[in-house]
């Protein structure tokens, strides 16, 4: 019986029990700034080794809706090591990012769940955003610099 927990035990480490990274594409929310001037946006770092195809990929602002989502568009490619920012416009993808506090999720194209992260009102105001530090790792939290496209920073 022993033996069976140990296995079972190896196997959810290795397949990813959290929510982020758990396709193991290593794909992360980095950032998002909800009152984005002129438009909202947001930032999704690639922690993996392989460069990753987001065409099949979606994401929400509502996690309790996933069918209120939006998908990237073809051949949206994020490599290793690299900063991609999303700026969600007029004509794409049909719906903002809440500044009164909400939330966003990245789907893998299986609809699950790669990365979440929900703000409160008030946690990125116009000149600032809402991202993890220590960059690319750390809890999510207002930061009083934006910094799209580079490692976060709270100066």
């Amino acid at each position: 019986m022993y033996r069976w927990i140990g296995m079972i035990a190896c196997m959810l480490v290795l397949s990813g029990c959290g929510t982020e990274g758990s396709t193991g594409s290593g794909i992360v929310i980095n950032e998002v700034a909800p009152a984005g001037k002129p438009f909202d946006w947001f930032e999704l770092y690639n922690k993996g080794e392989k460069e990753v195809d987001l065409s099949k990929w979606s994401f929400t602002d509502d996690l309790t809706n996933k069918k209120n989502k939006a998908n990237f568009p073809e051949k949206t490619v994020i490599k290793p090591g690299e900063y991609k920012i999303f700026y969600l416009g007029n004509d794409w993808p049909g719906f903002g990012l809440g500044k009164k506090g909400e939330e966003l999720g990245l789907m893998d194209p299986e609809g699950k769940t790669v990365d979440s992260v929900k703000w409160p009102k008030g946690a990125a105001p116009e000149t600032k955003s809402f991202g993890r530090f220590p960059d690319l790792t750390g809890e999510f939290k207002t930061l009083q610099t934006q910094s799209p496209g580079k490692a976060n920073t709270d100066k």
